[in-house]
């Protein structure tokens, strides 16, 4: 397993991206770092989670992932430190 960092932009109304979020709840393992970013744990590849991820906003919207691993660091996010601890610095 591999865990992504996933970082958007979205330019309609927030209520609009309830699909999208409930789509990085349905991954292995989730964290949501800041409230434009998660961590998510899965198997798939960059790509292919793009592309998945990609149904759920509009073309306006801004969307990056990144594979984590190695070394991070943080203040205060909104996922738990053990849980970045044991996902977002894995190899």
């Amino acid at each position: 397993m591999k865990c992504y960092i996933v970082i958007y932009d979205l330019k309609q109304p927030q209520n609009d991206y309830l699909l999208l979020w409930e789509e990085l709840k349905s991954y292995n393992a989730w964290g949501k770092l800041t409230d434009n970013s998660w961590a998510v744990v899965t198997d798939q590849t960059a790509v292919r989670l793009r592309n998945q991820l990609r149904d759920f906003i509009s073309d306006e919207d801004r969307l990056f992932i990144i594979k984590s691993g190695g070394s991070a660091a943080w203040y205060n996010p909104k996922a738990s430190k053990e849980w970045l601890k044991n996902n977002v610095t894995k190899v």
